[in-house]
């Protein structure tokens, strides 16, 4: 298979992208210059050990800085379900095996994309099931998913996602591992079923923290997670890797501390300046004293 960086990809060599090396194009006979990023997202993504067969590189995409300078902020703005997504900038896609039913469904016209944040370490039973997970299932290693962030009971068991790459990166969510030096977030991009889920309000007390700052720049904090119990409405279809990136929750906790460290300055030069005045006065005070001593001796 082509891959879109010209990289030849083979099930039968050793790990999953670590023995690539570059191909011509079918059409063209020019080479395609390999991304230094996406070169490094694929060195951590062959360290998960994950199996080749998960994988078509065909849909690979990265979305660096250097890449992604053409790529508007939202795509499918323009598709029959009116939902669009804001694009994973930052990141390197690895593009996933679909099932057949996602060529049967048409998911890739008539789907949604969607987000859904992830600890690394349940990367590999997604990819073996084929499926995102609930708090509870049971993985094929005979292990049963704790119930790590749902709160509100069973009726609040289900899969969530967003349409925001913004959200769905938060660290509560990614709990991003540290890789030679780097720092490194997963997130699984997946198609969903229009209809099959509920927009809501963000649940990771944004607000609390951080009051009326938008995690998004195109989707409103009301309306920035979707929701569902529908396991078959949601097809993985990319997985997403993200190094050294700079998240909301990052930019608004040094806006905070900044903002902090301005209030204390302020307050420091407002006590220096009633000092100054306090010493001023005093001082006046002092001179007239002494004026006043003055004229009484000499009359």
């Amino acid at each position: 298979l082509d891959s879109t960086f010209g990289m030849a990809f083979s099930a039968k060599r050793k790990g999953l992208f670590g023995h690539c090396k570059p191909i011509e194009k079918r059409q063209k006979l020019e080479r395609v210059p390999v991304c230094v990023c996406m070169q490094r997202c694929r060195e951590f993504l062959d360290s998960l050990a994950l199996d080749a067969a998960y994988f078509d590189p065909q849909y690979d995409r990265c979305y660096c800085q250097t890449c992604a300078t053409t790529i508007p902020d939202l795509l499918e703005t323009d598709r029959q379900h009116g939902q669009p997504y804001e694009v994973p900038k930052g990141w390197c896609g690895f593009g996933l095996a679909v099932p057949p039913r996602a060529r049967a469904e048409r998911v890739f016209d008539e789907w949604v994309v969607s987000f859904h944040g992830c600890p690394m370490e349940l990367t590999p039973s997604i990819l073996r099931q084929g499926e995102l997970l609930m708090p509870g299932d049971t993985l094929l290693n005979g292990t049963q998913l704790p119930n790590r962030l749902t709160r509100g009971g069973e009726e609040r068991v289900g899969l969530y996602t967003s349409p925001s790459i913004k959200y769905s990166e938060l660290d509560i969510y990614t709990q991003p591992a540290s890789w030679k030096g780097h720092k490194v977030r997963l997130v699984i991009q997946c198609r969903q079923k229009p209809g099959s889920f509920r927009a809501e309000g963000e649940t990771v007390s944004w607000q609390g923290r951080f009051g009326d700052a938008r995690i998004s720049q195109h989707f409103t904090n009301q309306e920035i997670e979707r929701f569902t119990h529908a396991r078959g409405s949601i097809i993985p279809s990319r997985v997403l890797v993200s190094m050294d990136g700079t998240t909301r929750e990052d930019e608004e906790t040094d806006r905070n501390a900044a903002r902090k460290q301005q209030k204390e300055l302020r307050k420091q030069l407002v006590k220096r300046f009633r000092d100054t005045t306090l010493q001023v006065r005093v001082a006046e005070k002092l001179a007239l004293a002494a004026d006043a001593a003055s004229a009484a001796a000499e009359a």
